[in-house]
């Protein structure tokens, strides 16, 4: 997940392969909280933090950490 601090986000497929389940169903609540205020994204496998959000990046990453 420390790959939400890089512009290039969490590779989705790398992580599944990596840790054997889906992103979406570890932190569904998080991942849903933070889409719909447009803070994350998903785009072309990679679950990104808009740049204009890197400054609370430790904050998301936090929330994440919190489950």
């Amino acid at each position: 997940m420390l790959g939400l601090r890089m512009l290039e986000g969490v590779n989705l497929t790398a992580f599944k392969k990596d840790f054997g389940i889906e992103v979406q169903d570890i932190f569904a609540a998080v991942l849903a909280g933070y889409i719909n205020k447009e803070i994350l994204f998903m785009e072309n496998g990679f679950l990104r933090l808009k740049p204009q959000y890197m400054f609370v990046a430790n904050a998301v990453l936090q929330d994440f950490m919190l489950i």
